[in-house]
């Protein structure tokens, strides 16, 4: 039971892990994912820094922060 996460835990890892997603879309022309992983906790890609997606990945996707690069950085 170590490695189980529990849900107030896991609800903060993804709160944080939004954003971060919705921050670094400040900046970015491309969308931001975020990644639920096996561990329970979370981690946010930027479509721009890895391509195309494979559907393994996209089956992870818990929220998509739409790309805007708004210029306000």
């Amino acid at each position: 039971m170590d490695n189980m996460i529990t849900a107030t835990a896991r609800a903060a890892a993804f709160e944080a892990a939004l954003a971060r997603a919705y921050e670094r879309t400040r900046t970015s022309a491309f969308d931001n994912h975020v990644i639920g992983l096996d561990d329970g906790s979370y981690e946010v890609i930027d479509e721009g820094d890895i391509g195309p997606m494979e559907q393994a990945l996209i089956d992870r996707i818990c929220h998509t922060a739409p790309g805007r690069m708004s210029g306000l950085y």
